[in-house]
């Protein structure tokens, strides 16, 4: 099966295109280092079989496939399932860290309302009142864990807050919501 040269052509011009882009991309600084190497990898293995276009029909004899062409689109079907397990197990990496940011910052910004309140306290003449452990929010309601500084009840990720004791998350008792299990 002989492939005519304007195909061949044009299929040398998009893999090298291919090629440009991703160069381009890392020199922008666009694609990180840990994909860089597995697109760069991909997109010069596509102009390798563009231009040596007896490569695939080695290739496809040495998997003893007959029809050559087909090698190519698994090869490229798996390359793609490649990449989409490793975008969502760096995506679910991310989510738990945001969540954990979530956390992290409404429960400094509670505790730099309890400090101005007893800041306040100490400028009123009141005695201070060191924090125990013990204490609920400033309005005796739990911490929202995930509360949208914009004021709807969504975590950054869109899921709605669970409501936390600030006592049982400061104090490292666990981070379960209340009435639940963890």
């Amino acid at each position: 099966m002989h492939i005519p040269i304007a195909q061949r052509v044009t299929a040398v011009i998009f893999s090298l295109i291919l090629v440009l882009v991703i160069v381009q991309l890392i020199r922008k600084q666009k694609l990180r280092e840990e994909y860089a190497l597995a697109w760069l990898g991909a997109s010069l293995i596509i102009l390798l079989l563009s231009v040596f276009g007896g490569l695939i029909k080695i290739l496809a004899a040495l998997f003893a496939v007959s029809y050559a062409p087909t090698l190519a689109l698994v090869l490229g079907l798996l390359f793609v399932l490649v990449v989409l397990l490793s975008q969502s197990v760096a995506l679910s990496s991310q989510a738990d860290c945001i969540r954990d940011l979530a956390q992290q910052v409404t429960l400094l910004e509670w505790r730099v309302r309890q400090l101005e309140t007893s800041h306040l306290q100490i400028a009123d003449g009141a005695a201070n009142k060191p924090y125990n452990g013990d204490q609920a929010a400033p309005n005796g309601s739990p911490i929202a864990i995930g509360t949208s500084p914009c004021g709807t009840d969504t975590s950054p990720c869109g899921k709605t807050s669970e409501a936390f004791e600030p006592s049982q998350v400061l104090a490292g008792t666990g981070t379960s919501p209340k009435g639940g299990g963890s």
